[in-house]
Parts: structure tokens; C-alpha cells; sequence
């Protein structure tokens, strides 16, 4: 396969790529500060060098090489279009899978609903959809365990002396009521690498730079409205936090829970 050296930040990169340079050739590859002669940063931002191994070239001959350079937003779109695995810039990271699907997913609903906002929105309410069934089911068992935890705290007290018997009992009254004590995390565990996917796709996503939503100006950027003294009003992390708090106060404590 070619090899492609490239710098970049959390939404541009510049790409050097070569189709005929194998990776046994690409000797060098640093990142480095750009710095003035006497060794001082003479502007912000950052320098890239890569190096090929040419070999010999005789006396009245030349050696050429051919690249491709390429400037620009990280848009998969455009970087696939490239060839040369140059999308790997993007840095999914080990869920790429997830990451891709998810992209080009709402890039098919911002193709309805233009807004990058909205699109993230619908895209969400889909997969929050898609998991409703497993999510109604740990929702009808944490239920019915609210409803065995005076039985369970007869039993605690009965058999308190008797650890094993109360672990007998206990699975038996799970088992009578239809209780499954781990259902409650099992639709999280099969929803965390998607939503893990969402976030590598998102956090450097160059389509949401700039584009507004209701109050928030950047979508790549923290919603800020103002500042109380001195720290920043962020109003969707207010509404995350106010609405996992009350999501824990509706599920109900497990009977087997220590007090």
C-alpha cells in the first residue's frame, strides 16, 4: 500500500500522498512547532517534514517523484474520495465502523432536513428508537423489582444470619417475579459503543463548524449564552446533568442494595 504523511487539527489537515512511495521508502515523519532561526516561535500553529529514500542516482540522470497535496477540511466525504485510505485522517479510532455508518446516516437526513443541528437530533431520536424495545424491557423489570423490596427486606432480616440461604432465597424470588437484576445495564452496554462512535464522529466533524442551532451560534464549539462570575453559562450540559438526575430518581433501588 502508498503511504501519506499529514498534519492536522481537530477540523483541517494538510495530506501528503504518493502512489508510488511504499512504506519501506517513508524514512521521517515529525510534528514539530514552527520556530523562527533563533530558535523562538515565530507563528502559532504547526510543521510537518517527511522524508523518502531516493537511492542512487547516476551522474546525468534524474529521479522523479510525484505527490499528491491535499489542503483542506476534514470532510469524509471528500478525504474517500482521495483514495489512498486518506479518510483514516479522521482518527475514528477502533469504532471507525460505527463512526462511518453514523456519518453517512445523517448525511442522508441532512439531505432531507437541511440543518446539521437537526439532523444530529433525528439521528439520535433513530437509534434511541432502534433500542426501545430492550430499553422497555429493563424498564418492566426494574419495575417489578420496586415491587419485591419489602420481600426482600423480610428476607434480609429473616435469613441476615445466613448468607447463603439469603442468596438462595433471594435468586428464587428473582426468579418467581421475573426480576433480572442486570437488565437495567444491559441496554447501556449494547448502546455505549454506538454513541462512543457518535462521539468520535462529531468531535471532528468540520460540517458542524459555524452552523447554528436554536441558541447555539457553533455547533463545534460550547453553547455559552454569558458568563457568572467568570465561569461560562452552558445550557445544554445544565439540561444533561438536570435530566440524568431525575432519570435516577425514577429508577428504583435494587432490594439487594446495601443501604
Amino acid at each position: 500500500s502508498s503511504e501519506w504523511a499529514s498534519v492536522k487539527n481537530q477540523f483541517f489537515a494538510a495530506v501528503l500522498s504518493s502512489e508510488d512511495r511504499k512504506g519501506r521508502d517513508l524514512i521521517i515523519y515529525q510534528v514539530e512547532g514552527s520556530t523562527s532561526e533563533a530558535g523562538e516561535v515565530s507563528r502559532p500553529g504547526i510543521s510537518g517534514s517527511v522524508g523518502y529514500e531516493v537511492g542512487t542516482v547516476p551522474a546525468g540522470s534524474s529521479k522523479t517523484l510525484d505527490f499528491d497535496f491535499f489542503v483542506g477540511p476534514k470532510e469524509f466525504k471528500r478525504l474517500q474520495a482521495l483514495g489512498n485510505q486518506q479518510d483514516e485522517v479522521m482518527q475514528f479510532g477502533f469504532l471507525s465502523f460505527i463512526s462511518k455508518l453514523l456519518l453517512s446516516f445523517m448525511y442522508g437526513i441532512h439531505a432531507i432536513v437541511p440543518s446539521w443541528g437537526w439532523s444530529i437530533v433525528i439521528m439520535t431520536i433513530c437509534i434511541k428508537t432502534l433500542f426501545w424495545p430492550l430499553s422497555a424491557k429493563a424498564s418492566r423489570s426494574q419495575k417489578r423489582m420496586a415491587k419485591i423490596q419489602g420481600p426482600m427486606a423480610e428476607l434480609k432480616e429473616k435469613y441476615k444470619d445466613n448468607p447463603q440461604k439469603l442468596q438462595q432465597e433471594t435468586l428464587k424470588m428473582f426468579k418467581e417475579n421475573q426480576v433480572n437484576p442486570v437488565a437495567g445495564c444491559l441496554p447501556m452496554l449494547i448502546q455505549m459503543p454506538i454513541f462512543l462512535g457518535l462521539f468520535y464522529m462529531l468531535r471532528s466533524a468540520s460540517e458542524l463548524r459555524h452552523e447554528s442551532f436554536l441558541w447555539v451560534s457553533d455547533l463545534s464549539m460550547p453553547d455559552t449564552l454569558t458568563y457568572v462570575a467568570g465561569y461560562p453559562l452552558n445550557i445544554l450540559p445544565l439540561i444533561i446533568g438536570l435530566t440524568m438526575f431525575l432519570l435516577m430518581r425514577m429508577i428504583p433501588d435494587s432490594p439487594t442494595d446495601d443501604p
